[in-house]
């Protein structure tokens, strides 16, 4: 008579599990085990329950390309959700498995994605743009005028005068960025160093944050355009208002259109006398004692 060995080698070599094959030793030894029989009933059932097909290859092909996007992958293979993935589509197409055993494996498929991706990565809006890479982790995806999701620590790369971006957010905020520059994508807005850039900014379900060195900007609806080389530079506001707030202790204020704000070595200056806040007057006087660099 077969052993409990003889019988899980079997089925371990059966690319189909198929049942029907079953040797005669092998099904002398199960109807007189009661640990191989509970097992063989069980492969049984689910041979009954499911069907035989497999969704053909191109499919699945292009349930991993609508997938894809979502976890913007380029190359998925250094992502752990990817990781995840990969395997049960190779299972599908590779062994064979009945389509019940497929639609099992995409609802863990769910679940796994939800533990990888669902609170250390939220997702906070889409973007679409062109001449530039939105950036997670180690992944690169080129921006294209299709959107794609983007989560919490996200960057933008644009890299050229003709590139833009169109930044989406859940609750209905939407920053435009027009040139070249780096931005880290947060939910507030984003905070960037380097860049020569406009942004428009239309207000939603609540107002944006913006940090740039030496300050926060916190913005309703407005359009700015960024000129920043190292974390230092010129920011000026051409339309809107803006609270600013310094990062050096000195009071807020706001920002009104046609001036501009100087950032130097981590300090927020103006470039302008028309404002009469106490923190402007602070800045002006610190302003003339430097040389002018634009």
């Amino acid at each position: 008579m077969k052993s409990c060995q003889a019988f899980q080698d079997w089925l371990e070599s059966s690319p189909r599990l198929t049942l029907a094959n079953l040797p005669p030793g092998l099904a002398e030894h199960a109807n007189s085990c009661a640990a191989c029989e509970k097992q063989l009933t069980r492969l049984r059932i689910l041979r009954k329950d499911a069907l035989e097909d497999v969704p053909p290859t191109g499919e699945i092909e292009k349930m991993w390309q609508r997938i894809d996007p979502a976890l913007h992958l380029e190359d998925p293979t250094p992502s752990p959700s990817a990781a995840f993935v990969q395997p049960l589509f190779s299972l599908l197409s590779g062994k064979g498995l009945p389509l019940g055993a497929g639609v099992l494996a995409l609802l863990l498929l769910g679940v796994g994605l939800w533990f990888v991706l669902g609170e250390s990565l939220p997702v906070l809006g889409r973007i679409e743009g062109s001449g530039g890479e939105l950036i997670h982790s180690s992944s690169r995806l080129e921006l294209r005028v299709v959107p794609v999701q983007w989560l919490s620590q996200d960057r933008v790369v644009l890299t050229g005068a003709q590139s833009w971006a169109a930044i989406s957010f859940i609750d209905g905020r939407r920053i435009t960025v027009e040139g070249n520059g780096r931005l880290l994508l947060s939910a507030e807005g984003f905070s960037t160093e380097e860049g020569r850039f406009r942004a428009s900014f239309t207000k939603g379900g609540g107002q944006f944050r913006v940090r740039v060195p030496g300050a926060i900007l916190g913005i309703r609806g407005t359009t700015i355009d960024f000129d920043l080389v190292g974390g230092e530079g010129r920011l000026e506001l051409i339309e809107g208002r803006v609270d600013v707030v310094p990062e050096d202790g000195r009071p807020a204020f706001d920002w009104k259109p046609q001036s501009r704000l100087l950032i130097r070595s981590g300090k927020l200056l103006f470039d302008s006398e028309k404002e009469s806040s106490p923190a402007t007057n602070v800045a002006t006087e610190s302003l003339r004692s430097r040389p002018a660099a634009y």
